[in-house]
């Protein structure tokens, strides 16, 4: 059910992957009315909480149902099924399955390996293959422990094994960004860790806001936390547009207006 006092944004913000990874239905509801039309993408993760399970197999999860609610009653456009699947010998008929259910966007993790990303190509029907590098969170000294290669190295080597083999997207930390376009000038690039300014990275290494990330070369930015924080999710997405109280010098070029006009939240 729309929760009132909402105000509907009037314009997109194409950039913008809304992360729907709240486990709080209520919060995620929330969420999905005051942005969910204004983001270029709403990425359902596997954990979800916004409404019951059911769906057309055992893979899609309460997908089918979600992405339904979404387009009917709040006008959702485009999808990401955030699936980071991990699993080469059945990752081609994962994406089938999934496919099925026409989302723009399936993600599937680089350390699947070759052979699981031509799988995810080979099945992905008219969605896009966004392929995972490394998470935001994870630390220098924890790639060069691990696998004896800094960061960024780390990111570079997933990241063309994932266009090698075909991947759309590459989904990458925000501060590997430009290093990721000067390699790859005609991939699309997706970054986590986006925060706004002042905001806790909680834990993301190189964290950067919305505007630098772009600047530097990304095509989309993930955000979830920031707008599952407020009480007015809608008023993030004012202050991201127009940058004026945030210092971000209005990146995006536009005004943003609500439906029932200008206004600034009560941030909780």
């Amino acid at each position: 059910e729309v929760s009132e006092g909402v105000r509907t944004p009037k314009i997109n913000i194409p950039e913008l992957v809304l992360a729907m990874d709240s486990t709080d239905a209520l919060t995620e509801i929330r969420m999905l009315q005051g942005v969910g039309r204004a983001a270029g993408l709403v990425k359902l993760a596997r954990k979800r909480a916004v409404v019951p399970t059911g769906g057309i197999n055992r893979r899609s999860f309460n997908w089918t149902y979600a992405m339904q609610i979404a387009h009917e009653h709040f006008d959702v456009r485009r999808f990401m099924l955030d699936f980071k699947i991990f699993d080469e010998a059945d990752t081609g008929s994962i994406v089938a399955d999934l496919a099925l259910l026409r989302p723009d966007v399936i993600s599937v993790h680089s350390l699947a390996g070759g052979a699981a990303m031509r799988g995810a190509v080979e099945n992905k029907n008219i969605s896009r293959i966004a392929a995972h590098t490394i998470d935001s969170r994870t630390t220098n000294a924890e790639c060069r422990t691990v696998h004896g290669l800094n960061r960024t190295s780390r990111v570079l080597r997933l990241a063309e094994l994932a266009v090698s083999n075909g991947a759309d997207i590459v989904i990458a930390p925000a501060n590997d960004m430009g290093t990721l376009r000067c390699r790859y000038p005609d991939v699309t690039l997706m970054a986590t860790g986006a925060v706004l300014p002042g905001d806790d990275p909680r834990g993301h290494e190189g964290a950067m806001a919305p505007s630098d990330i772009l600047e530097a070369g990304a095509d989309y930015f993930v955000m979830g936390r920031a707008f599952a924080a407020v009480t007015h999710p809608e008023d993030v997405t004012n202050l991201i547009v127009n940058g004026n109280e945030l210092g971000l010098g209005g990146a995006f070029g536009v005004d943003f207006l609500f439906a029932g006009g200008a206004g600034n939240g009560t941030f909780s």
